[in-house]
């Protein structure tokens, strides 16, 4: 898929999941991002966010909007629960169709490793590519440097074996985790300085020219199908 579809693709469903305020329009979006994400291959990552950010944020919204609230955010309190549970609903659906679609186009260009060369095709300039090449490079640091710290507390017995001791422990694990990472990152910022490296000139040359296909035209037109299904609903509708 192009780079700039992408961006499109990822510009217009943000602006329909905020647009929309249908708990169907929105479900029927979250089945199609289903669908898409199983064609991927995508579905264990995505039923771990489902799991562990999608569930929990519902039962969190549900409790105080459909049940101690019983009414959405800045509406007069209605008597019954069911407005709130609703909101909580959308909002969640919101999230969940947008996490999806960002797995869904993010994913596959973190696996291909570059991701400085889609940000450059994207046209967003030199800073945001050093931004996201930095932020990669932060985040298998991170990744890295938490297997080790849970290897060293292991190996001098400080680990837990109960997942909720482990879930207690975890503020004293990120301490030291940070630590690292932010050292090993000026460590390897002050190494780009010293080769002179730049990760521009790597970005460039691991760019690889994408040509428009009928794929990207067919997702754009889905996806503006879908905003234009939100806006009809909200205000044409409404």
């Amino acid at each position: 898929m192009h780079p700039r579809a992408q961006g499109i693709i990822i510009l217009i469903t943000m602006a329909a999941c905020f647009i929309s305020t249908s708990v169907v329009i929105l479900a029927l979006a979250w089945v199609a991002t289903l669908v898409a994400i199983w064609r991927e291959q995508l579905w264990s990552l995505y039923s771990k966010f489902v799991l562990f950010a999608i569930v929990p944020i519902f039962l969190a919204l549900g409790l105080v909007w459909g049940i101690a609230a019983a009414s959405p955010p800045l509406v007069p309190l209605e008597g019954e629960g069911w407005p709130g549970l609703a909101y909580a609903v959308l909002i969640t659906e919101r999230i969940a169709v947008m996490g999806g679609v960002f797995q869904l186009i993010l994913v596959p260009i973190l696996h291909s490793g570059r991701i400085g060369s889609f940000v450059q095709q994207w046209g967003l300039g030199p800073t945001f590519t050093h931004v996201a090449i930095s932020s990669v490079a932060l985040l298998e640091e991170v990744k890295r440097m938490s297997v080790q710290v849970v290897e060293a507390r292991k190996a001098r017995g400080l680990y837990p074996d109960s997942r909720f001791q482990a879930m207690l422990n975890m503020p004293s694990l990120l301490r030291p985790m940070f630590a690292a990472t932010l050292l090993n990152a000026g460590k390897r910022a002050d190494f780009w300085q010293h080769r002179s490296i730049d990760p521009l000139l790597i970005a460039d040359q691991s760019t690889v020219d994408h040509a428009w296909v009928s794929r990207d035209f067919w997702v754009i037109l889905v996806s503006g199908l879908f905003l234009m299904v939100a806006v009809w609903s909200r205000w044409v509708v409404a």
